[in-house]
């Protein structure tokens, strides 16, 4: 028989499989065509709200963010922080993009990444966009 332990362990062990279901669910979202339909396998549950694509994966995302934070593992919650900042970003949502991005490089895997696609060049862009925002806003006044 079971143990209360092991049973905790296989509950959080299902748990953080969902968080990945969800952000796999995300990033196939984020990767879909711009026509704004969402694919079939949506879940039931989601199809009634009536979502774009973007806030789909969003709502992935934040889904995944919250059972991450119940469950306590920082390395799943840092993922979730990395991938709303992808969602946030092709919102174009700078701010937000890049707040999320902070916020998941405490994990010191995406922290680490120099590259094209690096945290440090994803907060930098997210920096640039938000200003050249601001400018073309002050250019129109």
């Amino acid at each position: 028989m079971a143990t209360q332990h092991q049973l905790a362990n296989a509950e959080k062990l299902t748990q953080e499989k969902k968080v990945n279901l969800f952000l796999l669910r995300c990033k196939v979202l984020l990767e879909t065509d711009e026509k704004g339909v969402l694919p079939a396998w949506i879940e039931d549950d989601i199809k009634p709200l009536n979502l774009t694509v973007d806030q789909a994966a969003m709502y992935y995302a934040n889904s995944a963010l919250e059972i991450a934070n119940r469950i306590d593992k920082w390395r799943s919650i840092a993922k979730c922080h990395l991938y709303r900042g992808h969602v946030f970003r092709k919102m174009k949502w700078w701010s937000d993009a890049r707040d999320s991005y902070i916020r998941a490089a405490s994990d010191k895997r995406f922290a680490a990444d120099k590259g094209d696609r690096g945290l440090e060049e994803l907060i930098s862009l997210c920096k640039r966009m938000k200003d050249n925002a601001r400018e073309k806003r002050k250019e129109k006044k």
